[in-house]
């Protein structure tokens, strides 16, 4: 299955474009890093929205923040074990966060 059979993730490619930031070579990498988050949490692009429209409406912060602690972790995966740098760090994160 190719990611674009999401239509989340063509919703996001599009959105990307439409801020200026679409580039071929952008949403390769962007798709790269998304990828691999991905695989880290277990999930496919529909059910991270899915989750996440859930955990918006929890009175629980924690449960709220889940996502963002999700994408803290990869950050830190790819910094110690991968010893990724700073840059493709802070980029994987944008990755996913712009998702």
């Amino acid at each position: 299955m190719s990611w674009f059979d999401f239509h989340s993730i063509k919703r996001w490619m599009n959105k990307l474009v439409a801020k200026g930031k679409g580039s071929a070579s952008t949403q390769r990498v962007f798709l790269c890093y998304f990828d691999r988050f991905c695989n880290f949490v277990r999930e496919t692009p529909d059910q991270l929205i899915e989750e996440r429209k859930l955990h918006l409406r929890s009175d629980d912060e924690f449960l709220r923040r889940k996502h963002e602690e999700l994408a803290e972790k990869f950050s830190t995966v790819l910094r110690d074990r991968e010893k990724a740098s700073p840059n493709t760090v802070a980029t994987a994160v944008a990755a996913v966060r712009s998702f």
